[in-house]
């Protein structure tokens, strides 16, 4: 109910941290202290909340720093786990479903710790899709047929890296 409990929380887990230095139980301190950052970091919207943007730095800077030690401790994998998310690279493409022929069509590009986008068109009908759809095929081997198909076109398209592991978004034209 007190209007600063957030600024209390992290003031208490930085001096349990700061206390206990490299003992095993710091770490968990600092994973949740880590941990709280990643979730205001989440709540980031470059218009609607754009306060928490570098949010994911400081949870990056956290677990770093207990990663670095050598520690096997729950809080120590913990943040590991935690930095390889914050890291991992993600990308999400939306195009609509009704384009014009021979007009370029908009996607929507999500991303996240990601710089290059490479595209390939390759011309399919429905013979080809049956193939590629076909009940035995497993993942992999949907993709390589995927993959031979003949390219009709080929082009990549740069996205700023803002460096702050925040999700970003654009709409992009596909020829």
């Amino acid at each position: 109910v007190l209007e600063n409990k957030d600024e209390l929380y992290k003031n208490a887990l930085g001096r349990l941290g700061n206390k206990y230095g490299n003992h095993p139980i710091a770490t968990k301190a600092w994973y949740a202290l880590a941990s709280w950052y990643y979730q205001q970091g989440l709540d980031y919207h470059p218009i609607q909340n754009p306060a928490n943007r570098n949010a994911l730095l400081q949870a990056k800077a956290i677990c770093e720093r207990v990663a670095a030690q050598k520690d096997s401790s729950e809080g120590w994998a913990n943040c590991k786990n935690l930095l390889q998310e914050i890291l991992r690279p993600d990308v999400n493409l939306q195009t609509e479903k009704v384009n014009v022929p021979g007009q370029p069509f908009r996607t929507l590009v999500s991303w996240k710790n990601f710089a290059q986008l490479h595209f390939r068109v390759v011309k399919v009908d429905r013979n080809i899709i049956g193939k590629l759809n076909d009940q035995n095929n497993d993942n992999d081997d949907f993709w390589r047929k995927l993959l031979a198909l003949p390219v009709l076109k080929t082009f990549s398209r740069s996205l700023p890296d803002s460096r702050d592991h925040q999700t970003r978004r654009a709409e992009i034209s596909i020829d």
